[in-house]
């Protein structure tokens, strides 16, 4: 329930943090994805400080902190590289979510979606979103919608 006075957060920015960061945010009034970026750690701080922390709310996708038998096939150097990378984007999404609070944002931090990642076109089908799009900003623009219900 929301306080008299107050004004709901109808906006739910999610973030997919790493090399490549997505950020999309989803619109519950609207029921639709208003806007996407792909960018850089310090981008994504470039579009965030624009945004009405009034009506927005923040996702930060983090990586869970141990991950059991991950591609049981991979062996010596190639799983110490993959695990190696995860710990970075782990940390940097961490930081994400510290300076998204640190600029005044209602920040949840969630784990990744354990399921297939969208296509374009099922990003289009689903969200109804027809602009470019990477991996990164369909997982973005997914968390957004999943969790734009979400109270906090």
């Amino acid at each position: 329930m929301i306080a008299v006075g107050m004004i709901e957060k109808h906006l739910t920015c999610a973030l997919d943090c790493g090399t490549n960061t997505g950020i999309a945010i989803y619109d519950f009034k609207q029921k639709k994805i208003t806007e996407t970026h792909s960018t850089d750690f310090f981008g994504a701080f470039k579009i965030l400080k624009n945004l009405d922390r009034n009506i927005t709310k923040i996702i930060v996708e983090v990586p869970a902190s141990f991950v059991y038998n991950r591609n049981n096939n991979e062996k010596g150097p190639v799983r110490d590289s993959m695990c190696f990378k995860m710990g970075g984007t782990r940390r940097e999404s961490q930081l994400m979510a510290i300076g998204c609070r640190l600029l005044g944002f209602s920040v949840k931090e969630v784990l990744p979606v354990r399921a297939a990642k969208w296509t374009a076109e099922e990003f289009k089908r689903y969200l109804g979103f027809d602009g470019r799009t990477n991996q990164h900003v369909r997982d973005a623009g997914r968390l957004a919608f999943f969790h734009s219900s979400d109270r906090f």
